[in-house]
């Protein structure tokens, strides 16, 4: 069972991840969990859209990277409330 990932509404306004979901025509929550399903954080739900793409490396990384940096500040966010 996958856990539940709290993705910050911040994430979906980013420039890049905005230019990714652009890119393959998809929204910016689509492409984070594309991205998510993809690189394997969690498994892909029945019911959900699919999507025949694959991002390419670089995209991974950039994802990869800007997930870490918004769900991180996201949890300093919530240790001091």
């Amino acid at each position: 069972m996958d856990n539940c990932i709290n993705i910050p509404a911040e994430l979906y306004a980013d420039d890049a991840v905005c230019f990714i979901a652009n890119r393959y025509h998809v929204t910016p929550q689509e492409a984070v969990r594309s991205f998510l399903v993809q690189s394997g954080v969690v498994s892909d739900i029945k019911g959900n859209k699919t999507f025949d793409f694959r991002f390419e490396e670089n995209e991974i990384e950039i994802l990869k990277g800007l997930t870490e940096v918004y769900c991180s500040k996201n949890e300093e966010k919530r240790k001091y409330i």
